[in-house]
């Protein structure tokens, strides 16, 4: 395993990147690594999801990320963030990629932020309950799909 990188640092669990988000904390490390544009959208986003009260009439909408849409990894021992290997640029350009091998323990840490977290945010302001469901998707989608 390799020493944290900017991305393994980054790899927030969902709920606490959208608390974040929604009250403006750690605007100048997330607005460096989603950009300053995609931080102002998501942030506000945020503010409107978290100001909304889901109504319990409404389905629940199960947001399924797509085949390599969920962020794959290992935990590592506390304080550290855990070894995000999929997709961590640095790991991508150091070669790590062979450990996505099937049968090499990682879990899932989460769907993938730029492809995600808007839609999910915007069904939530819009008064739905989400469930992001992110999974291994290495594994037997037959076994996915039961879970």
């Amino acid at each position: 395993m390799s020493a944290p990188s900017v991305y393994d640092r980054m790899c927030w669990p969902h709920a606490q990147l959208e608390q974040a988000l929604a009250a403006g904390a750690h605007r100048r490390e997330l607005s460096a690594y989603l950009g300053l544009q995609e931080y102002d959208t998501l942030s506000k986003l945020a503010a409107r999801a978290a100001a909304a009260k889901p109504d319990a009439l409404k389905l629940t909408v199960y947001l399924l990320p797509g085949i390599l849409g969920s962020q794959l990894g290992t935990p590592r021992d506390a304080p550290d963030p855990p070894d995000l290997l999929w997709l961590d640029p640095d790991d991508v350009v150091n070669g790590r990629l062979i450990e996505l091998h099937p049968q090499r323990p990682m879990r899932p840490l989460g769907a993938m932020v730029f492809n995600y977290l808007a839609l999910k945010l915007r069904l939530q302001a819009a008064g739905l309950q989400v469930v992001l469901h992110d999974y291994d998707w290495r594994q037997d989608l037959l076994d996915s799909g039961r879970a």
